[in-house]
């Protein structure tokens, strides 16, 4: 599941989000569910393991809540950026809201930060238009 915060990304001298903007959020959202995917099932959607993808917008902790009722989840798996207590006093904790609000266990993975790749690095609406045209992230 990959949740859009377009709250995040609203323009308030605009008074709305871009439409390019979105669109490109979408797809660098796609990027993430796919990548995900592949990950968990390398061998396609022949794997063993049933996989669903969900694009969602809204809180992200709201929707993850959200989802994990409607599928009446057993456990809710999430990662966290492991920031300290000034990061997220300032940025908030997705993960942190699903614990307080989750009906079901909920299992945290803390990651380091990756290296930063080419793809990673450049702007969103130039890695979704790479995207669009070849099928794959560079």
């Amino acid at each position: 599941m990959h949740v859009l915060d377009l709250a995040r990304d609203f323009t308030p001298e605009l008074g709305f989000l871009d439409d390019g903007r979105f669109k490109a959020l979408r797809t660098a959202g796609m990027v993430v569910l796919d990548k995900a995917h592949h990950e968990i099932c390398p061998a396609g959607d022949a794997g063993v393991i049933p996989v669903t993808r969900l694009l969602r917008e809204g809180d992200p902790a709201s929707e993850i809540v959200k989802a994990a009722d409607t599928w009446r989840a057993d456990v809710i798996v999430i990662g966290t950026h492991a920031r300290g207590s000034i990061g997220r006093l300032l940025l908030g904790s997705t993960a942190e809201a699903v614990l307080r609000r989750a009906h079901c266990p909920v299992l945290t993975i803390r990651h380091l930060p990756a290296k930063p790749t080419e793809f990673a690095t450049r702007p969103i609406s130039e890695a979704a238009a790479e995207t669009q045209t070849s099928g794959a992230p560079a």
